[in-house]
């Protein structure tokens, strides 16, 4: 059985071989930061592993599923070029850890779902996550995926522009 009790901002739980991972950052809501991105990009990969897991649940606590990335943690995306190279590692990872699990991974969205992650590339990953995740919403969820155009924009203009490079929006 596999120990999941370095994750700190993910709890697991396990009732007979069904895995319940739950996203635990309740008072942002389960935004992603830093921390809890640098281990869903490991988690799949070491559920994969567990042979006492045959089904995962993946949910929130709170009022969120998860809403989006942490505000600060985006910043410091933008001050530190490095930490934007190391995220978008983890991403692919991510990615590749739930599309690769030859489990079934239940979604229990409990509450809002927003996602803001990879810009153009994120309706290819929900169409392909859509055949790979079942999800099973609460009435009071909420889906929203942000203006990711603009948004990209924005936080290139805002790279650039404290680098020295003259560009407009």
């Amino acid at each position: 059985m596999r120990n999941y009790s370095d994750y700190t901002t993910i709890t697991a739980t396990r009732r007979d071989c069904i895995l319940t991972l739950t996203l635990n950052r309740p008072e942002s809501m389960n935004a992603t930061d830093a921390a809890m991105h640098e281990k869903l990009a490991r988690l799949f990969y070491d559920v994969a592993e567990d042979d006492d897991t045959d089904v995962v649940i993946l949910t929130g606590a709170g009022k969120a599923f998860c809403a989006g990335g942490d505000t600060r943690w985006m910043q410091s995306m933008i001050d530190e070029p490095e930490a934007w190279r190391k995220t978008v590692r983890e991403g692919k990872r991510l990615i590749f850890g739930l599309l690769d699990l030859d489990k079934p991974v239940i979604a229990k969205l409990n509450g809002h779902a927003v996602g803001m992650r990879h810009g153009k590339t994120m309706g290819a990953i929900i169409g392909e996550l859509a055949r790979t995740v079942a999800p099973i919403a609460h009435f009071n969820a909420r889906f929203s995926l942000p203006c990711i155009d603009k948004l990209v924009c924005y936080f290139l203009y805002k790279w650039n522009h404290q680098r020295g490079v003259k560009c407009r929006i």
